[in-house]
């Protein structure tokens, strides 16, 4: 896997792309494309944990109040590949040679991207076509791995360790405020409206509430990704 940040200058929609090649097309996906969508991400789970995690949450591929989609690419009507485009860009079973198709289309689609993140070969794609489109990433990181088990833990368990409970929110939120500031360069709530910063704090709340009700899968060690 490899991602990208953009530190203080995220990427802006100022260009356009090539037309596509006949029979390809790519446009924002909606509720009639969520079960296409679902199979698409369920070739690969481990990878697309972040698109599938979103269509269990919000239960559909329509795009958000707040604006954020997703791209999806069409060969003679079949959704062949897709992106996520919200405050990320996150590829879901994009081939790289699609890559240019999304760039052009996340490039004017008046949305600014902190970070793009996912498989390697889709995210350093997509980082070659949104740089001859002007865009340039603050940090290139093209070789994290995708970390998961395959069986039970090999280490004895930390007793001091549990899930977290809404009722720990307060504590958990300030981790949660530096672990975003450190990974992607600025505070969230640096400079933000209080209506942001609150919405903010909700999308956190309801993180934990959704860890709450997930049961751990048993997946596959595969080193080469990280999300």
């Amino acid at each position: 896997m490899a991602k990208m940040l953009s530190r203080v200058a995220p990427w802006l929609a100022s260009h356009k792309g090539d037309a596509a090649p006949a029979g390809i097309s790519v446009r924002t996906l909606a509720g009639a494309d969520t079960a296409a969508l679902r199979r698409l991400a369920s070739q690969d789970p481990v990878a697309n944990v972040f698109i599938l995690a979103h269509l269990r949450a919000a239960g559909t591929a329509a795009p958000t109040a707040g604006g954020a989609g997703v791209l999806g690419v069409f060969d003679d009507g079949i959704l062949v590949g897709a992106c996520w485009a919200g405050a990320n860009l996150v590829p879901v079973q994009l081939g790289p040679e699609l890559a240019g198709l999304v760039a052009a289309a996340a490039s004017t689609s008046g949305r600014r991207f902190a970070s793009a993140f996912g498989p390697a070969d889709a995210v350093l794609a997509l980082h070659a076509e949104l740089a001859e489109l002007g865009h340039a990433a603050h940090e290139v990181r093209d070789e994290q791995p995708l970390m998961t088990l395959c069986g039970p833990p090999s280490v004895e368990p930390n007793a001091d360790l549990g899930l977290g409970r809404l009722a720990d929110f307060d504590r958990i939120l300030p981790a949660c405020a530096a672990m975003f500031e450190e990974e992607v360069g600025y505070s969230p709530f640096l400079g933000a409206r209080s209506s942001t910063a609150a919405a903010w704090k909700a999308s956190s709340g309801k993180a934990i509430l959704w860890h709450m009700s997930t049961t751990p899968a048993t997946l596959c060690s595969r080193p080469s990704w990280e999300l």
